[in-house]
């Protein structure tokens, strides 16, 4: 198989951990007023975390991620956890004068359901280990990237580290060591996991033919189309 370098530079690109310090919650899929939260992260909803990207004032009535993400600075790949704990969180909506459960209302509040969140820790015995989640993230040179974001329904605190990659831009066939949302893939999806979260579904283990590629080391990270539509320009 052969390979071709580019010559145009593409953003500087960094392994990233993102570790929550709270309960981390979001609707991964929910059922019969049951809310669970998988270990993955989206990546629009990780880059508009990542931006700042929090409150949106919108008249439209379907969700304009296309144009608002055109504006963000960063970028990022789907994040994963190698390992999750969950706990359940029961709530239900209360009546303000009689405390109760079960009276008639006749605004839109939440019904007796749970919520399944992820918990920052993971036990080890007697030991206590961060959940972790991994992804790659694409910077222009000299951003200062965040350190410290809140992310998920209830804009849970979560600490970020990187490490920068260096390694060779080539268009290929491969597998990329990350999960990835297919409306950044230019080439051709020859095979892959679904995984199915809003607001589209994510691939894993997807074998991406004749498309890019940043290879360094183990680290093989699949460059979405929009980096370098913004590279090309």
């Amino acid at each position: 198989m052969t390979t071709t370098s580019r010559n145009q530079q593409i953003p500087q690109v960094y392994a990233a951990t993102l570790q929550p310090h709270d309960f981390f919650w979001f609707s991964s899929y929910e059922a019969v007023g049951i809310s669970s939260s998988e270990g993955v992260i989206h990546n629009y909803a990780l880059t508009y975390a990542l931006n700042r990207f929090e409150r949106v004032i919108a008249w439209d009535v379907m969700p304009q991620y296309e144009a608002e993400i055109e504006q963000m600075v960063l970028y990022c790949t789907p994040a994963r956890s190698r390992e999750v704990a969950r706990v359940g969180i029961t709530y239900n909506a209360v009546d303000e004068q009689s405390l109760r459960t079960d009276a008639e209302q006749n605004i839109n509040t939440p019904m007796l359901g749970q919520r399944r969140v992820v918990v920052p820790f993971l036990r080890r015995g007697l030991r206590a280990e961060p959940v972790q989640f991994f992804f790659y993230l694409f910077a222009p040179q000299g951003t200062q990237l965040p350190r410290v974001m809140r992310i998920g329904k209830k804009r849970a605190i979560a600490v970020l580290s990187y490490r920068l990659l260096t390694g060779r831009l080539v268009r290929r066939t491969a597998v990329p060591t990350h999960l990835v949302n297919p409306l950044d893939i230019a080439g051709t999806v020859q095979a892959f996991w679904p995984i199915s979260i809003p607001p589209n579904l994510l691939l894993d283990q997807a074998e991406i033919e004749d498309d890019w590629f940043l290879v360094a080391g183990r680290d093989v990270v699949h460059v979405p189309r929009r980096i370098i539509e913004r590279s090309s320009n």
